[in-house]
């Protein structure tokens, strides 16, 4: 999932979230879906680490750590 910081960053920043988009060759209709969760976004997706590393993110600090399921 994409991380609060990352959300917050792409709406705050001077550059509309369409321009980034573009600008590391995915259609702005994809980055929505990908941050609104219509599609599921896997932990480390090169996309979203280049929109992040415009935005000044880390790439750790793009996606909420990963949820564990070991159950011990």
């Amino acid at each position: 999932m994409v991380s609060q910081k990352f959300q917050q960053a792409l709406k705050l920043s001077e550059k509309p979230a369409y321009k980034l988009a573009w600008s590391v060759g995915i259609h702005p209709n994809t980055l929505s879906k990908l941050t609104t969760g219509y599609l599921r976004v896997k932990h480390g997706d090169e996309r979203l680490i280049k929109i992040g590393s415009l935005l000044g993110l880390s790439p750790n600090e793009v996606f909420d750590p990963p949820i564990s399921t070991d159950t011990q």
